[in-house]
């Protein structure tokens, strides 16, 4: 036995306080191996994750950069409108649809556009149609008051009220039917 495996507080080779001391050593050395591989491996993980974000926000600064770009292109559009006080499809229109399609916005199509245009139209359609109707509508309301005030001027006394009732009827009619009925009767009744 050597005096180096000698306990220092009791001098005897038994005691196992040196014993302890070695294997504590030791597993000292294999915690700091084993804490210096996980830091090593974080530090690798940081690393590519700095690599990965580096990347992603140089994506995140082009697409705004090509966002801005996209929106001062569409701005000088407004502007012209604005300058011009009116609309050219070849000033305005093409070149917007240009800045939008580069900046990923694409458009619906020329299908599902002009789709949507014929359903404008047909509510500008169904509205003038509305408007006819309550024309004639009026139109005939006017003809019943003017009967009236005629018959009355005739007879000297107001027109019955089962003759106004059968006028009023008969607007009923015309407008639960819609227009295209009373158009047909008027075109009929003024030939």
């Amino acid at each position: 036995m050597t005096t180096d495996d000698r306990c220092h507080c009791c001098d005897r080779a038994e005691c196992n306080v040196v014993a302890l001391r070695m294997r504590a050593d030791g597993l000292r050395n294999v915690e700091k191996r084993r804490m210096r591989g996980l830091i090593e491996r974080a530090e690798r993980e940081c690393e590519r994750n700095a690599v990965d974000w580096r990347a992603r926000a140089k994506a995140a600064e082009a697409e705004r950069d090509a966002a801005h770009a996209a929106l001062r292109k569409i701005s000088d559009i407004r502007d012209s409108i604005v300058g011009m006080q009116g609309f050219n499809f070849s000033e305005h229109a093409y070149p917007l649809v240009a800045v939008l399609d580069a900046a990923g916005f694409k458009g619906a199509g020329y299908k599902i556009a002009r789709a949507n245009l014929g359903t404008l139209i047909e509510q500008v359609k169904a509205a003038e149609a509305e408007v006819a109707r309550l024309g004639l509508l009026v139109k005939e309301a006017c003809a019943v008051i003017d009967e009236a005030a005629n018959e009355t001027a005739r007879n000297g006394r107001p027109i019955s009220a089962n003759v106004l009732r059968d006028h009023a009827a008969d607007i009923r009619r015309h407008a639960e039917r819609g227009v295209d009925d009373a158009t047909d009767e008027e075109e009929t009744a003024d030939v």
